[in-house]
């Protein structure tokens, strides 16, 4: 039992969600999957008891190309990403790459879209055609990390990191 919570609400959708939210008086709503995020975004104005990040922020953070250009300005280190599209010459690269679509989320297309490991030319070549837009990566030496932070008005309330114990190939991981 936490002494957070009262009550846990399982809802089998948006509408479901947005019901409650109209009759109840939430002082905090948390949506945790992108696919929840993405939804409630739009209505981000109706209900001030869902926090999310500013506008700027949210694109810089949906968009891969868009946060691998902002780790270069703050000098993180990366596999230096190429951005292509269906224009692009994919004869170039050497294999094999990481490609992984801009977005893995996107509002009404039910499929996820997933980082895939590429060997061959003809293999990209499909990929993007598939999404038209994909950010291509070299293989990058280390272990996957990840960072978890709630702030509050832009100051950081409580933060944690993680090493990512047990990955898939072209998934994140959930065993942390």
């Amino acid at each position: 039992k936490s002494r957070y919570l009262s009550r846990l609400h399982d809802l089998p959708d948006l509408d479901s969600l947005l019901e409650m939210m109209a009759r109840e008086r939430f002082q905090l709503v948390l949506p945790l999957s992108e696919e929840s995020i993405l939804q409630l975004w739009e209505h981000r104005h109706e209900f001030p008891a869902v926090h999310f990040l500013n506008a700027p922020a949210f694109e810089v953070t949906r968009d891969k190309f868009m946060t691998s250009q902002l780790a270069r300005q703050l000098g993180i280190p990366q596999s230096d990403p190429q951005l292509v599209d269906l224009s692009s010459d994919l004869s170039a690269f050497v294999f094999p790459l990481f490609a992984k679509p801009l977005q893995s989320c996107i509002l009404g297309q039910p499929d996820r879209h997933q980082v895939s490991r590429v060997h061959h030319l003809a293999e990209l070549q499909g990929l993007v055609q598939k999404e038209g837009r994909l950010l291509l990566e070299r293989p990058f030496p280390g272990h996957g990390v990840g960072l978890e932070v709630l702030a509050l008005q832009g100051e950081v309330v409580v933060s944690f990191q993680h090493k990512r114990i047990r990955e898939r190939p072209g998934w994140g991981s959930t065993y942390r």
